[in-house]
């Protein structure tokens, strides 16, 4: 199973983990960073802070 970074706090995280995605960018993070993420366009929540258009969605998860 493959380990990937959150894209704000940098800890590793299998990548079948419960995500946050940005529906414009696709810039990720994990539950925890949801509420502290920040960057040009915005600080914390469901609007993408790395871009103009996009907000967080959880994202799909793989079964297996």
């Amino acid at each position: 199973m493959p380990w990937i970074p959150c894209q704000s706090c940098n800890k590793m995280y299998p990548d079948d983990w419960r995500w946050y995605v940005c529906t414009h960018c696709g810039f990720r993070i994990c539950p925890m960073c949801l509420d502290r993420h920040e960057g040009r366009y915005g600080r914390g929540g469901f609007k993408c802070s790395r871009c103009q258009f996009g907000w967080m969605e959880e994202a799909k998860r793989q079964g297996r």
